[in-house]
């Protein structure tokens, strides 16, 4: 098993190594807009330092709607991580990628 975290960014198209895979074995996390402005604003907070439109939701909602744009067009599977572990989403990426695995949670 590889993977990778590859941030898709507004105005830039993802990586060809990205486009390349199999769809079926890409997922795209997103979370709801405030919840990633909460979690950003807490991470500005750690580091003392001003981020211009990092932790902003008027920011951040377009980035989002980008995400789930790219994420659409290229058919890959679409996770909402705003209430959920780290261990369910594991899960949840397990149980899509092997389908016939038994259910593990």
């Amino acid at each position: 098993v590889r993977t990778a975290n590859i941030p898709l960014i507004q105005g830039q198209e993802p990586p060809d190594e990205l486009l390349n895979l199999d769809p079926a074995k890409v997922f795209g996390l997103v979370m709801n807009a405030a919840r990633l402005a909460s979690l950003r604003a807490s991470r500005v907070n750690r580091i003392k330092r001003a981020i211009p439109g990092y932790a902003h939701v008027h920011d951040i909602i377009p980035e989002l709607r980008h995400a789930r744009h790219i994420i659409q067009k290229n058919h890959w599977n679409l996770i909402d991580v705003s209430h959920k572990s780290t261990e369910e989403v594991a899960v949840q990426i397990i149980e899509k990628s092997l389908p016939n695995a038994q259910q593990i949670y």
